[in-house]
């Protein structure tokens, strides 16, 4: 509104988030993302990103190329084909707790696993799924229509493939 740049130092992610038209994100004074916030919390560019601005599940694995076809093969049995362009090689799969669902959709990434932990956190349950040797969390919104799952329950786990980020590693 003023027409004037201001730099504004903070630790705080949604005060960053909330008041800032972009935002640089430095790790150890490295320069790691300058993004708008938006695009910053949805298009981490590395894992450290990704980590450090909200809850994020990395789930690591290669993409393995057959042909024409890539797949991705990953912990927890993942196992999915990945859209054309993503070369061989070492990846991680990164996708935010509230993209994670318990019903099937086309084209998604698809784990099983065990419920280790529920808590009621009012607004949504969160869950911590064992798949694997890898923990997914999961955040659910609390709808009085959803049983709440105790731990020890299988689950099956779907990431719609537009919520997931292939990050490099």
């Amino acid at each position: 509104k003023l027409g004037v740049t201001t730099i504004f130092v903070t630790h705080d992610q949604e005060e960053a988030l909330s008041l800032c038209d972009r935002v640089a994100l430095l790790d150890r004074g490295v320069l790691q993302q300058v993004a708008a916030p938006r695009e910053l919390y949805d298009r981490p560019i590395n894992d450290f990103v990704a980590q450090f601005v909200g809850s994020i599940n990395l789930l690591p694995g290669r993409i393995v190329r057959d042909g024409a076809t890539a797949r991705f093969e990953g912990g927890a049995g993942a196992r999915v084909q990945v859209p054309e362009g993503l070369a061989a090689g070492e990846v991680t799969l990164a996708f935010r707790p509230h993209a994670v669902h318990f019903t099937a959709s086309p084209g998604s990434v698809e784990l099983t696993g065990r419920v280790a932990d529920a808590e009621f956190l009012g607004e949504f349950v969160r869950y911590r799924v064992e798949a694997g040797d890898t923990a997914i969390s999961v955040d659910r919104l609390n709808l009085a229509s959803d049983p709440l799952l105790g731990p020890g329950a299988l689950v099956s786990l779907f990431v719609p493939w537009s919520e997931v980020r292939v990050l490099p590693r």
